[in-house]
């Protein structure tokens, strides 16, 4: 079998590439790992159409099955956003269960971030030593206070719940 390389663009750090159907032809969905775009081409190598110039960070594609060119792609900048979501609601999890001053759900505070470690040890990692998990994390009876304490402060200040 002969191989012929045809250069036709340019896509700095080319990431993730899926088969697409799309108008009843077959093409390739290209899409790059950091700030760049993605790209639609036929199976001669023409391009169709740029789906999105920016923001990149496509980790991978999938065409939802049966759809006409329909396709689900995951983002390092949705990621991020899920993490830190995450961060939040762990944080504010781990803040009621203090708050209620009940050992038992001091317990489930406990199992709730053995939880995170064992699923996902590098999540755990992330969210334990981040800013919001130190913070719930202080030692002792002293660093629970002051872990409520600053909860409530930040409840005034940003005017939450």
């Amino acid at each position: 079998m002969k191989v012929n390389k045809i250069k036709t663009h340019e896509l700095e750090k080319c990431y993730a590439i899926s088969p697409l159907t799309y108008n009843g032809a077959e093409h390739i969905l290209i899409a790059a790992e950091k700030v760049n775009k993605c790209l639609l081409f036929d199976l001669d190598g023409n391009l169709e159409e740029t789906v999105w110039d920016e923001p990149g960070g496509t980790m991978s594609m999938v065409q939802v099955p049966g759809s006409n060119g329909q396709f689900l792609a995951t983002h390092k900048k949705l990621r991020n956003y899920m993490l830190n979501y995450l961060d939040i609601i762990t944080t504010v999890s781990s803040i009621m269960l203090i708050y209620s001053g009940v050992e038992e759900n001091l317990e489930k505070k406990n199992e709730l971030w053995k939880y995170i470690k064992q699923k996902d040890p590098v999540v755990f990692f992330r969210l334990r030593y981040g800013l919001l998990g130190s913070y719930t994390n202080l030692p002792g009876k002293g660093g629970r206070k002051i872990s409520v304490e600053g909860y409530k402060l930040c409840q005034r200040f940003f005017k939450f719940n």
